[in-house]
């Protein structure tokens, strides 16, 4: 399925993720501890400095729940729409045109799936068949040797 919130550039999670830790930093230097103490604070249960650190990563990123941005945009002092809306990058007429691409590649290839299903299907069905004509051919030819 083809997701119109990732692009070339990463998904918008992934790039709030990069963002963090200059977020910490512009934010008086901010510990990647001091902010999982404060999101637990705000009732994030299980927030460690390993949380974030995995949030911030470039590689085996965490996932981020909504609620989660949130969080940590209240932490850092930021306007969570105003933050989401820096983020996110509106898809170009190209990209708009690819992702039409892709969904009409997408219902092209359910529908020759369906059609190989239904071959294979009708091909089971010849078989069937063509081993009942060769059944009664041979009972034919001996009902005929036997005349």
């Amino acid at each position: 399925m083809v997701n119109p919130v990732k692009d070339r550039e990463g998904s918008v999670e992934a790039r709030f993720g990069q963002q963090l830790r200059p977020l910490r930093f512009a934010n008086g230097n901010i510990s990647q501890r001091e902010v999982a103490e404060r999101m637990v604070a705000l009732g994030f249960s299980g927030w460690l400095q390993s949380t974030v650190a995995k949030t911030e990563a470039d590689e085996n990123r965490r996932p981020l729940r909504l609620d989660e941005f949130v969080g940590l945009c209240d932490v850092l002092g930021q306007d969570p729409a105003k933050t989401l809306g820096k983020l996110h990058q509106p898809l170009t007429n190209d990209d708009r045109r690819v992702v039409q691409l892709r969904a009409q590649a997408v219902e092209l290839q359910r529908q020759i799936d369906a059609n190989h299903a239904s071959i294979s299907t009708r091909m089971a069905q010849v078989a069937e068949q063509t081993r009942e004509l060769a059944a009664l051919r041979e009972q034919l030819d001996e009902a005929e040797a036997g005349e």
